[in-house]
């Protein structure tokens, strides 16, 4: 399962790996592929194209949805560039 902390002061929310899978494109869904294409493409241990063949997205929507997550967050932060440290 994925823990998703939405932004706008809603409570934590659970995704299971099937919802993630599915073809269903609503807000909770798309904000959390969003929040993992972005965390995938600033990582170097996994590709976009990885993430798409585990989700059944194309690599390009994924990243089309990490680049709207990343100025969401700029927007967010007043245009400040926001860096991501993903470790294991």
């Amino acid at each position: 399962m994925l823990h998703l902390i939405a932004d706008s002061g809603r409570s934590p929310r659970e995704l299971s790996e099937s919802v993630l899978k599915s073809p269903k494109k609503g807000p909770s869904e798309s904000n959390a592929r969003s929040i993992l294409a972005f965390l995938v493409r600033e990582s170097s241990h996994i590709a976009l194209e990885d993430l798409g063949n585990y989700l059944n997205r194309h690599p390009s929507g994924l990243s089309r949805l990490a680049t709207n997550f990343e100025k969401k967050i700029a927007s967010v932060h007043r245009g400040k560039s926001v860096k991501v440290l993903v470790t294991e």
